[in-house]
């Protein structure tokens, strides 16, 4: 069997580097995490968390989304030093949306 023959037939057997693999697969994970993105039991709206908030779960009343507790917590230190007000609530049921503080 001639080179050509026998590097066609390593490249079939592995057609993919071990690199291009793992980035497949990062991919597929970021994919997953921002599909889960801000949703009720989903993962956090903070792309830098990104945490996983099955069940505590704070509804961001300005954004619409779901925080974890510890950036709900500093989102509301912050709104309520700008502005006065808590605008995330935590809530234990997908359909309770509470509307913006007036």
């Amino acid at each position: 069997m001639g080179a050509y023959a026998k590097n066609l037939q390593r490249r079939l057997r592995n057609p993919l580097p071990p690199a291009a693999v793992s980035m497949i697969r990062e991919g597929a994970e970021a994919r997953e995490k921002a599909i889960l993105k801000g949703i009720f039991d989903g993962n956090c709206n903070v792309t830098r968390c990104q945490r996983v908030i099955k069940g505590e779960n704070w509804f961001n009343t300005s954004t619409r989304a779901y925080y974890c507790g510890t950036c709900a917590r500093e989102i509301n230190r912050w709104s309520q030093r700008d502005e006065g007000k808590v605008i995330c609530v935590e809530v234990t049921d997908p359909n309770d949306k509470p509307p913006f503080p007036r």
